[in-house]
């Protein structure tokens, strides 16, 4: 998430019949106070057309500091993480900040380091030196 001021994780978890998923989706909104677009269920489709689907997806969207309380209630009402992953949190309005700025971050005392090589070339210069 380098760059971007807020993240959220995303899970993705799969239960055997959709009951089941809606009594989780239904508890983790209430414990979360997710509004309806960062939760919802799917039917799980099947690669085997002779088979008819089975399964229920649940995903959602979830605050980092909340995300391992939200995969212990999935897992105690049955379901399987399927997907966890980090992202830019998309309600974030901020810009990520530009180079400048993370490469201020990323020097010493607000000042950005320079590398140049020796006046001779770089094929001849043995290394770089620094220069504030």
């Amino acid at each position: 998430m380098d760059g971007y001021t807020a993240a959220i994780e995303r899970l993705g978890a799969r239960f055997e019949d959709r009951h089941t998923a809606l009594e989780a989706m239904r508890q983790l909104r209430e414990r979360f106070g997710l509004d309806l677009s960062d939760i919802e269920i799917q039917a799980l489709g099947s690669t085997h057309y002779e088979e008819p689907p089975s399964g229920t997806l649940l995903a959602g969207r979830f605050r980092p500091e909340v995300a391992d309380e939200a995969i212990d209630l999935i897992r105690r009402k049955g379901g399987v993480i399927v997907e966890r992953r980090m992202e830019p949190d998309p309600l974030d309005r901020r810009p990520p900040p530009s180079r400048r700025e993370r490469g201020r971050r990323a020097s010493r005392g607000g000042r950005p380091v320079i590398w140049r090589l020796d006046r001779r070339g770089p094929r001849d210069a043995p290394e770089g030196r620094r220069v504030a």
